[in-house]
């Protein structure tokens, strides 16, 4: 795997595969890389994927506690290393991605499948609430 040094300088492992536009893979808890290796291989076929360990997960820089703020400057340097404006997570991954695109203006496509979505900002974590700056450009619209 290839490494790419996150703004803390934490080594973040990351794999590139495939041909076409880019697009990055943010995993979700309790995984790897790994675990995305069909999916990985598939979307290879179309895209020049780029697929990263989380910090703290497989072979990617574990210092203790992870913020949500440390997990968006790691998904900013990924995609940049990678010159990507496509990005697609899953579980807490989309949450990360969801973040990531509000504060990175480059990302123009998003995907994400299952992520954690809080009925109420009250019911949000507070690191969560505070990691995007403003929850109100994060969250969608409300039903009409």
């Amino acid at each position: 795997m290839q490494t790419v040094t996150s703004s803390d300088g934490a080594r973040i492992a990351c794999q590139t595969v495939g041909q076409g536009p880019a697009l990055v893979i943010v995993h979700g808890s309790l995984s790897t890389h790994r675990n995305y290796s069909r999916l990985v291989d598939k979307l290879a076929e179309t895209f020049t994927v780029t697929i990263y360990d989380r910090r703290g997960f497989g072979e990617s820089a574990y210092d203790g506690a992870v913020s949500m703020e440390q997990d968006l400057d790691d998904l900013a340097c990924v995609v940049e290393a990678a010159a990507c404006d496509r990005v697609f997570g899953y579980s807490l991954g989309g949450i990360i991605a969801l973040a990531g695109a509000v504060r990175m203006p480059g990302v123009r496509k998003l995907a994400f499948y299952e992520p954690p979505l809080f009925p109420s900002r009250e019911a949000a974590a507070p690191s969560w609430r505070a990691s995007t700056g403003s929850w109100a450009r994060a969250r969608p619209p409300p039903p009409s």
